[in-house]
């Protein structure tokens, strides 16, 4: 097989062996932005069984917080404010955490192609530096399609891994979270 099939684990690594140091910072701070969307998420999931189940019988719900919530007097709590909290509340939490994912996809969109540039440009330089002889015997279109390999490395490897290790958090956290 010709070298350049190797599976994606592989051409991670060497990707990051050559990301420039604030690149690798900006990489850190979007999974941090995933955890945090990945926990916001998992709010406003959770809030939906509370919420559903105050349209039906919310004084279940005014007894369960009771028992998760002992020290506060919940007496005062009308089935109508309930609903009315617990919808406020799951609004809330969906807008917050539809924004986060949509900063999120934003981020994540904007550090591929970031990285993308870099490498083209790291390529470009590269080039630029071969002896006269090279340039003079190689097309020009050479260096553009290696330059326009960049972008492939951006689409076919480091977005869809950000994307998976993006989902894959998440699922993590809902699984762990399933039974709280």
């Amino acid at each position: 097989m010709h070298s350049t099939n190797k599976n994606s684990l592989t051409s991670v690594f060497e990707l990051w062996a050559v990301l420039r140091d604030h690149r690798k910072v900006q990489a850190k701070y979007i999974l941090l932005l995933m955890l945090v969307a990945s926990f916001v998420e998992i709010f406003s999931i959770g809030l939906v069984m509370p919420f559903l189940t105050s349209l039906s019988d919310p004084e279940k719900v005014i007894s369960t917080l009771g028992d998760y919530l002992p020290r506060l007097d919940l007496s005062m709590l009308s089935a109508s404010d309930l609903k009315l909290y617990l919808l406020l509340g799951f609004l809330s939490m969906t807008i917050i955490s539809g924004s986060i994912r949509y900063l999120l996809l934003f981020f994540q969109i904007k550090y591929a192609q970031s990285v993308g540039a870099d490498l083209g440009l790291q390529v470009f330089s590269y080039k630029l530096h071969l002896p006269y002889k090279y340039h003079a015997n190689t097309n020009s279109s050479k260096l553009i399609a290696d330059i326009q390999r960049s972008d492939e490395v951006v689409g076919q490897i480091l977005f869809p891994i950000l994307f998976f290790i993006s989902s894959l958090t998440m699922i993590i956290i809902m699984i762990s979270f399933y039974k709280i």
